[in-house]
């Protein structure tokens, strides 16, 4: 993480990007952190603990499988 981006890589289980979100929304301001809010918020439908603990960034997206989160994916891209 930068102060201008969060890189997640295609191997990044859904839990673990869900602990981080949650983490850096913790520690930031509201005005800051409002896109990773957002997605954490859209996370939470996806699937099951179990399912989120094995499912990739890059699976969920090559499966077409993260259409539950689609409209937090894309907020986080505008702009850059």
């Amino acid at each position: 993480m930068t102060d201008a981006a969060l890189e997640v890589g295609a191997a990044v289980t859904l839990s673990r990007l869900q602990a981080r979100l949650a983490e850096l929304v913790a520690a930031g301001a509201a005005h800051e952190t409002g896109t990773f809010a957002a997605l954490l918020e859209q996370l939470r439908y996806f699937a099951g603990v179990q399912i989120r603990n094995v499912a990739t960034v890059g699976g969920c997206g090559r499966s077409g499988a993260v259409h539950a989160a689609a409209p937090a994916w894309l907020a986080m891209t505008v702009g850059h």
